[in-house]
């Protein structure tokens, strides 16, 4: 295992040339997905469209139908053509995404800026947290400091599958860590200290998607520090 090398200003400007390699390596994977999706859908809809616009033109041309119908008729031809538009302008938007090294930078040093410790080595990138209280029934319980690290190889549409978060001095429950995550000693590696992200989980993946880096390490805070319903693990076995 590569030993983490703490960030400093002075290397800000090197790792974020390394990170937009490895996001723009998600951002194109993530972009061929979508793609995928949208271009399989436009050519559902133009095939459908085609088929709509030769029933309607017909219709249309009929005088033995109603105004009413026949403007109805119209605005589902209108509504067809809209949201074509819409699918490629998708397919624009996906196919011009991308990543700056200057964007990267202001979010490392935002990182630096608000969190006690942030290293990068090879592919990963770890931010240590503030010190972790959850508010449950009016009382603070406290969790310490966490390691958040995210790595920027394993990109898989499941984000929670990228990163872990580690407690600096666990407070051990049935072998967790906090209430919010699997177990330190899971038989499989990939399922330990993973976190569950509830209704949070697209709008963290867009974090990376957009290489909003300061943004993703704020929202696993956020979540750690969140009364969420103890999917792992009952909160009051810590109180």
């Amino acid at each position: 295992m590569a030993k983490q090398t703490k960030l400093t200003k002075r290397s800000v400007n090197r790792v974020a040339r390394e990170l937009k390699i490895l996001l723009g390596k998600i951002v194109n994977q993530e972009n061929i997905y979508q793609l995928q999706n949208i271009s399989g859908n436009l050519d559902s809809l133009r095939n459908i469209s085609g088929d709509l616009k030769k029933k309607t033109d017909k219709i249309i041309k009929d005088s033995s139908y109603s105004p009413p119908f026949l403007q109805t008729i119209k605005s589902r031809k209108e509504d067809m053509k809209y949201y074509i538009d819409r699918l490629e302008d998708s397919i624009k938007r996906f196919s011009n995404r991308r990543i700056t090294t200057e964007n990267l930078e202001s979010a490392l040093i935002y990182l630096l800026d608000n969190y006690d410790y942030v290293s990068f080595s090879d592919h990963t990138l770890t931010v240590r947290t503030d010190d972790i209280f959850v508010q449950h029934d009016g009382k603070n319980v406290g969790f310490g400091p966490f390691d958040v690290k995210l790595d920027l190889v394993v990109y898989n549409k499941c984000i929670e599958n990228m990163f872990t978060c580690k407690a600096l001095n666990p407070i051990l429950r049935d072998n967790h860590e906090h209430p919010n995550l699997s177990r330190y000693n899971n038989s499989s590696e990939n399922d330990r200290n993973r976190l569950c992200t509830g209704e949070g989980k697209d709008a963290l993946g867009l974090t990376l998607i957009q290489g909003r880096i300061g943004d993703f390490f704020d929202m696993v805070q956020q979540i750690l520090k969140t009364d969420s319903g103890h999917p792992f693990k009952d909160i009051y076995d810590w109180m």
